[in-house]
């Protein structure tokens, strides 16, 4: 391993670590507010908020660098990092198999399926917005 992939992996580490807390964060949030305005569970809303940000953002880095052969160093450790930390396709699978075993069979397809066509589509607009913002 080179000194520069050495260096990659370590900021990717971390960055992954600091979106993984970003995610925490937002997380704990966001259940202090429902909390606050409601006693019942609620559709995990939060989830839908944290992983639609991330594809949207990652959709508008991969929009920047869109005539690149590669994705820069930064955008690396921005997406794989960062967001990949940030965003967790195994949170929103938990999420979908509690609705399901709550007896919410219908919320729990709906949230697994809806979330990642949303999140598709925020890449896709994402894709967009940043390729305005590279031209």
């Amino acid at each position: 391993m080179t000194p520069v992939e050495l260096w990659t992996l370590l900021a990717v580490s971390l960055a992954g670590g600091l979106g993984a807390c970003a995610r925490y964060g937002i997380d704990v949030l966001s259940r202090r507010v429902a909390l606050a305005t409601t006693s019942v569970p609620q559709f995990p809303r939060r989830l839908w908020l944290i992983n639609i940000s991330g594809s949207l953002a990652i959709g508008v880095i991969l929009g920047l660098v869109l005539n690149r052969e590669s994705l820069p160093v930064w955008g690396v450790i921005f997406t794989s990092g960062f967001l990949g930390g940030y965003t967790t396709v195994s949170s929103v699978s938990f999420e979908s198999v509690r609705l399901i075993q709550s007896g919410r069979l219908l919320a729990g397809v709906a949230h697994g399926v809806m979330l990642m066509m949303g999140a598709f589509a925020a890449a896709l607009l994402g894709v967009s917005i940043g390729a305005m913002l590279g031209a």
